[in-house]
């Protein structure tokens, strides 16, 4: 497992940019039950952020990192980028990783670029933590549970080469861990996806045409993904299953 004091150390450099350029960032994707849980839960490759308006402040972060002594690369295509550092762990190499996209703030919703302009989802701002966590030194602000819950689901049909990953142990355990936080809380996870939508015409460029199964349609909203609420997620084959009689909508899916 990666130490723990180097990724801070890495996390405290994105830290540190968001204060001066004052702009807010969230953890998202796997670390977030890291940091909810106050405590490292399992070894990661990565720690993904989302930045506001990063797009419109690469050229500062590359500047500033490169300043600071980390390895930094920006994917154009797909509006990305990679801040890296080699540091020592064990008297081993310990090579971290962080990846930040952009999100913009629009009224009460977000649009996060998490392939620029070429594949974005569409969800309310107040998914997003309200309040900091504290986890190893740092107050850090996460994507929050109603996006995580949503976006492990919407992955499989938004994302080609992630269709396998519902099949893997940490993407199954990380899903009952949002459908438990999301069942103790008593959020509706219909409403969940009838706020929630994405355009990411990308893959069509790479070549993902219709003949590839695993093809996702460019446009998806979160009211069609429900329709697949077997397949999907047994918190929502669980609440059809108890609510379908009071909610006559739901008996058409």
């Amino acid at each position: 497992m990666k130490s723990i004091e180097n990724i801070m150390n890495c996390v405290s450099h994105v830290d540190n940019i968001s204060k001066i350029l004052k702009l807010k960032y969230y953890v998202h994707g796997g670390f977030v039950q890291d940091v909810m849980e106050g405590k490292m839960l399992r070894k990661h490759s990565y720690f993904k952020i989302f930045m506001e308006n990063m797009d419109d402040n690469k050229d500062f972060i590359i500047n500033y990192s490169k300043e600071n002594g980390f390895d930094i690369n920006y994917s154009k295509h797909i509006e990305m980028l990679h801040i890296d550092k080699d540091l020592v762990f064990n008297n081993k190499n310990d090579h971290i990783s962080i990846i930040i996209t952009s999100i913009k703030f629009q009224g009460k919703n977000v649009i996060w670029q998490y392939l620029g302009e070429k594949g974005f989802i569409y969800f309310p701002k107040d998914w997003l933590d309200k309040k900091y966590r504290d986890f190893y030194n740092l107050k850090l602000y996460t994507a929050g549970i109603k996006l995580e819950y949503c976006h492990r689901i919407f992955f499989r049909y938004i994302h080609p080469k992630w269709w396998h990953k519902d099949k893997v142990e940490k993407y199954i355990k990380a899903l009952e861990y949002y459908e438990n936080e999301i069942k103790r809380k008593n959020i509706n996870p219909y409403k969940l996806f009838s706020n929630i939508w994405s355009y990411n015409p990308y893959y069509l460029g790479e070549g993902y045409y219709e003949s590839n199964k695993y093809l996702p349609p460019v446009l998806v909203f979160g009211k069609d993904v429900v329709k697949n609420n077997n397949r999907t997620s047994s918190l929502m084959k669980e609440y059809y299953d108890k609510n379908k009689n009071k909610v006559p909508t739901l008996n058409k899916q």
